[in-house]
């Protein structure tokens, strides 16, 4: 299986990726955690990018994150799904449309050049679980958590953010399973125990 977590930046999406990693680890079904962008070369250069440390033209960062996500899933994604183990990915290509896809132009560009991140086309997730947490909520927990603030955390921004995943989500609606998580206000085991009852419906006949 080829899981992807997606969530605004404060949602707790990171930690529940780590959460069903563990869990399926536990259950002995071959597990690899994941996420994008990469600690590659190419990866790095994002990273700076959204630290601050240096600065990109929005739609040339878009384009660092689409060739980064080559080279992760043709050197991590996909030599494992082929050797029989199952991908928990930490954001894919949606985040790439929802934070540099500032107009719906835009965003149909980010989505055409996504999907020819390979050759033949990427395989899409088999599920995708949006961590669902009020923006106003996710940037209390980054102001009380982080030290570095990223370029994209503020909450006018998360709220703009929001609503681009909701525009994204309905634009691969027929090709994508997506489910939204209600996180608010729920500790993480809590909302373990969500994630866990939708993914084991996935995975029941992985499970001996």
């Amino acid at each position: 299986m080829f899981i992807v977590f997606e969530g605004l930046d404060g949602s707790g999406k990171s930690t529940q990726a780590k959460m069903l990693a563990k869990k399926m680890e536990e259950l002995k079904l071959p597990i690899v955690y994941t996420f994008q962008p990469s600690r590659g070369i190419v990866g790095q250069i994002a990273h700076d990018a959204l630290d601050g440390v240096i600065k990109l033209h929005n739609e040339a960062l878009s384009m660092v994150f689409a060739a980064d996500r080559i080279g992760h899933y043709n050197d991590v994604i996909k030599p494992n799904l082929n050797d029989g183990k199952n991908i928990i990915c930490d954001r894919y290509f949606y985040s790439n449309m929802v934070y540099q896809g500032k107009t719906p132009e835009l965003m149909k560009r980010i989505f055409d050049y996504n999907q020819h991140v390979a050759n033949p086309p990427a395989k899409r997730p088999d599920i995708v679980l949006f961590i669902d947490v009020p923006p106003e909520e996710c940037m209390e927990r980054i102001k009380s958590s982080r030290e570095i603030i990223s370029i994209y955390e503020a909450t006018t921004k998360l709220e703009e953010q929001r609503k681009r995943y909701m525009t994204v989500f309905e634009m691969v609606k027929t090709t994508e399973k997506i489910i939204l998580i209600k996180a608010s206000g729920k500790n993480p085991d809590e909302v373990a125990f969500m994630i866990w009852e939708e993914v084991k419906k996935e995975v029941k006949n992985l499970i001996a």
